[in-house]
């Protein structure tokens, strides 16, 4: 397979693309050409992997192991994903923008959100998450030991769950992220009805009903770090714990 060098985009250019986009955003090639003539080189090589623009499970999965050697410092660069974006997957932004938006061309704040670090995304870690490339990566680095949980979190509604959950705190730790997914994927074996079930707490159920899963359990984890240092628990015991909290708040007649 072919292999790419990752590279980043100088602070220079990215301000220059921010304050210009309009007149970039009109052509894709002096863009890409911008792109590449505005980059520093890494040395870090690797293989380009397959992306689908109608498929974020694959996308993801291919994206974090083809990608696997960056840190979370060097995956939170925005400089890296810009570049990355507009050079080595720019047919797949291409693609994916036409899949988001079939009928209509989006707003440019919209544009600059899902594929800059800028527009409406002024919270770096919020942007991150926001980014059709960089939250790829992000979510195949929270869920590579755990492919259920990531296609499950792709499936429907991703850029919501991302900015909802991922984007907090308690995220940050491992045995938060799989027990909670773990309590989430009980909750729907054994509650069959569940979008009905969120629908008559919730109000409206988003997507598939994940996020609200995910948003209720991570205001619990929160009133729970309140009394209670979180990272004393393992995984197993954050899955009972948010489990039984998705049951009390969705099952129990108050």
């Amino acid at each position: 397979m072919k292999k790419a060098e990752i590279k980043l985009l100088k602070s220079k250019a990215v301000l220059e693309l921010e304050n210009n986009f309009e007149k970039f955003q009109n052509s894709s090639d002096t863009l890409k050409k911008f792109v590449e003539e505005n980059s520093e080189g890494t040395k870090l090589e690797f293989t380009i992997p397959n992306m689908y623009p109608e498929n974020d499970f694959e996308s993801a999965r291919n994206l974090f192991n083809s990608l696997k050697m960056l840190t979370t410092v060097q995956a939170s660069d925005e400089r890296i994903w810009i570049y990355l974006f507009y050079s080595v997957f720019n047919e797949y932004r291409i693609e994916r923008l036409k899949k988001q938006y079939p009928s209509k061309e989006p707003n440019l704040k919209t544009i600059m959100s899902n594929t800059l670090f800028t527009g409406n995304n002024n919270d770096k870690i919020r942007a991150k998450f926001l980014n059709y490339l960089s939250r790829l990566w992000w979510i195949g680095y929270f869920f590579q030991e755990d492919e259920k949980s990531l296609e499950l979190v792709t499936k429907k509604d991703f850029a919501g769950i991302m900015t909802s959950y991922f984007s907090t705190t308690f995220t940050s730790l491992k045995s938060v992220r799989y027990g909670t997914l773990d309590a989430v994927k009980k909750f729907i074996v054994d509650n069959p009805d569940f979008k009905a079930v969120i629908k008559t707490i919730d109000g409206t159920c988003y997507g598939l009903g994940i996020r609200n899963l995910l948003v209720e359990s991570n205001r619990f984890i929160n009133r729970l770090s309140s009394a209670i240092i979180v990272d004393i628990y393992n995984k197993n015991e954050i899955s009972d714990l948010v489990y039984q909290n998705l049951i009390k708040h969705y099952c129990v007649k108050k």
